[in-house]
């Protein structure tokens, strides 16, 4: 494999020809990426690249004189001239220092510099060891690999002679940092170019830090990086301090040029525990995936917690019903309730992402079940095929979970709308029972009002809104009930005849039937609910915090 050395001191530039080939797939690897001619004679030095791409004007040395001191060194390495500048005299010049070839960057495609590279001659043998830098990148990928949860080193590997290998020769420190950065997009999946942009702005940024450093690889959308500090950092601002990282610099770009903001979880260990190190540095972005971008150390840790049993059952019996009345405002907000509990701990993003999802299979499940055959079922199955569940699993933000989530209910509410337009007599006859409710309603009165069939209209409705037309008008009545109960400090009884049921106890059992409460039970929940908060900012009883609020 043959190695290339980029030198351009824009930004945009590197990130571009890193990006714009996929250069391990071609036989090529990226030995360096430096921004002026004076970092990359240093790297030459070291270890020299097969190729040097590189630009003419940059400060401190430009390319014309980096390419005057490896011909004076004597190597016949090859160079690629790529530059902005048609002008007669660099072109002469790149000709009297023997340059390859000499390319102008608003002419360049991917095709024509792959078409150079596979052109150039190499006179030295294939060399039979590794490269420094592949060896680097095998080490990395392994540590990554070897400290992933229920995952091992390899035979006769530990993390010690991994960090070894990984270790630069400037690093005297023992204690070892491992931070993950992770990019936080505004709620649209992450892309493979914005992943590696960062990538790219990343190492840069290492390279220009003092402390020492080591960029250990990509693991799903987090980049992880290795540092050796004198002492363990337990705050973010003592982390910043001692590793010399351009962070406003590196948040500027992302935000910029890449459209994403960063959350980095900081983890410090012992070499021999460096997974110990990791794991808290991943635990820590609980926090991003709730508050957002910036730096998190190991004293601002809250340890999530996860849904038990009981906690599942409860969810399923608060959201089932609003899932039924498509009262999808209402469904978002509860989740949003669910996200802190009464203890003040955060629920475990996991969780929460398999609440959402729990949310919009079920949702698909009663579509479904509505069309039961026919073309409605055809084009049902279209639009649900368009839900992509894997967009929730990678879900880095609450933001994303819950675009995600508001984005399904639109397609799902656009389709309902369209069926129900599509049978205009159901909808007269949905409207008329929300109007009504609270009057006696019988399905042979509802045909005649549309002069269709009893049969008829029992089987169409069934179909078209997945209840029969009894259990449709009980469960408008309930939903008001509970809104009542909401908005009200009325008497059962009172709600019950508001609501169409003359007989109390048996709006009770009905209530029950539909809920899985009991009245005096949901009527508990609802102070609960309504109770302030102390001032500690947690509630002092029921399972959720803000279990009916919006924020």
């Amino acid at each position: 494999m043959k190695s290339v050395m980029i030198v351009d001191d824009e930004s945009m530039v590197r990130l571009g020809l890193q990006t714009v080939i996929d250069w391990r797939a071609n036989g090529y690897e990226i030995a360096g990426v430096y921004k002026n001619g004076l970092e990359a004679w240093n790297a030459i030095n070291a270890s020299p690249p097969d190729v040097l791409l590189t630009d003419i004007r940059m400060p401190e040395m430009d390319g014309l004189e980096l390419i005057r001191r490896v011909r004076e060194s004597g190597s016949a390495l090859n160079v690629v001239i790529l530059s902005s500048y048609e002008e007669f005299d660099y072109a002469r010049q790149a000709l009297q220092l023997q340059v390859q070839d000499y390319i102008v960057k608003h002419r360049l495609e991917a095709d024509s510099l792959l078409g150079v590279l596979n052109r150039l001659v190499f006179p030295k043998p294939e060399r039979h060891e590794e490269s420094e830098p592949s060896m680097r990148a095998d080490a990395a990928a392994r540590l990554l690999g070897g400290t992933e949860p229920g995952e091992s080193f390899g035979p006769g590997e530990t993390a010690e002679t991994l960090l070894a290998a990984l270790r630069p020769a400037s690093a005297a420190a023992q204690s070892v940092h491992w931070s993950v950065f992770e990019p936080l997009t505004s709620g649209m999946p992450l892309t493979s170019f914005q992943l590696k942009g960062l990538e790219i702005a990343l190492i840069d940024k290492l390279r220009g830090a003092p402390a020492a450093a080591a960029y250990a690889g990509a693991a799903g959308n987090r980049l992880h990086v290795l540092h050796w500090l004198e002492a363990p950092c337990h705050d973010a601002e003592a982390w910043l301090e001692r590793t010399g990282l351009a962070w406003e610099p590196l948040q500027s770009f992302a935000r910029t040029n890449l459209n994403v903001q960063l959350a980095v979880g900081i983890g410090s260990g012992d070499p021999s525990r460096i997974g110990e190190a990791r794991a808290s540095a991943e635990a820590l972005l609980v926090g991003a995936f709730y508050d957002g971008p910036g730096l998190y150390a190991n004293g601002m840790r809250t340890d999530p917690v996860s849904l038990d049993r009981c906690d599942w059952t409860e969810a399923y019996k608060t959201l089932k019903p609003l899932l039924m009345a498509h009262d999808f405002d209402r469904v978002i907000r509860e989740i949003r309730s669910m996200r802190r509990t009464d203890t003040g701990q955060r629920l475990h993003p996991a969780d929460l992402k398999q609440l959402c999802g729990f949310c919009v299979n079920r949702l698909m499940d009663m579509v479904l079940e509505r069309y039961p055959q026919g073309s409605d079922r055809e084009q049902w199955r279209g639009e649900l095929q368009s839900i992509r569940l894997e967009e929730l699993a990678g879900a880095g933000s609450w933001p994303q979970a819950e675009t995600f989530l508001r984005k399904a209910f639109e397609r799902i509410g656009a389709a309902i709308a369209q069926s129900v337009q599509r049978n205009g007599w159901i909808g007269e006859l949905k409207a008329y029972i929300a109007q009504h409710y609270e009057k006696p309603l019988r399905l042979e009165d509802m045909a005649a009002r549309v002069n269709f069939s009893v049969g008829y209209i029992s089987q169409r409705f069934h179909q078209e809104t997945g209840y029969s037309f009894s259990d449709y008008v009980t469960m408008v009545r309930i939903e008001k009930a509970i809104q009542l109960l909401h908005a009200s400090d009325w008497t059962t009884e009172r709600i019950a005849e508001k609501v169409g049921y003359p007989n109390a106890n048996y709006f009770t059992k009905v209530f029950k039937k539909v809920t899985g409460l009991k009245l005096t039970e949901f009527k508990r929940k609802r102070l609960l609910r309504d109770q302030p908060e102390p001032s500690n900012g947690r509630a002092e009883k029921g399972r959720f915090a803000e279990w009916n609020k919006t924020e």
